[in-house]
């Protein structure tokens, strides 16, 4: 190797040249910046009379359960304290021959299961970054 060099040509990314025989060969490389931009994450997620499977880990961001329960508490703590945190839940709705969806805003970590499937959101957004990290729970009460 004769020679390497690395030149900014861009916000985005970085371009490294290698010279071995005087043929330039061009990489794109993420920038340092795009490449630490940090992903708020779960450290913990819980909900009471529910075991998930598979069980918690925040590199996974889809799981299952059934309760009988009427209603469990839902517990979150992110990996960034300064993130902010929005729960849903969405079921089917039954109206005679008519099926709807409803959404339900979780704010107090409180949930009201519906019989059936209950699809669980857990929306988590760096406020610094504004980078959006979303995990799934389908909990279906028996």
């Amino acid at each position: 190797i004769s020679d390497i060099e690395t030149r900014q040509l861009s916000s985005s990314a970085v371009f490294g040249m290698l010279d071995t025989t005087k043929d330039a060969i061009w990489v794109a490389l993420p920038s340092t910046s795009e490449a630490s931009t940090p992903l708020t994450t779960l450290d913990s997620l819980s909900i009471t009379g529910v075991q998930l499977s598979p069980a918690f880990s925040s590199s996974k961001i889809k799981y299952t359960g059934t309760t009988s329960n009427a209603t469990s508490t839902i517990t979150v703590k992110a990996s960034d304290n300064k993130a902010t945190i929005k729960i849903t839940n969405t079921y089917d709705v039954i109206k005679g021959d008519k099926t709807d969806q409803k959404t339900v805003n979780i704010s107090d970590g409180t949930i009201t299961w519906a019989t059936g499937k209950n699809l669980i959101t857990i929306t988590i957004v760096n406020t610094e970054t504004n980078v959006t990290q979303r995990y799934y729970v389908t909990v279906t009460k028996k």
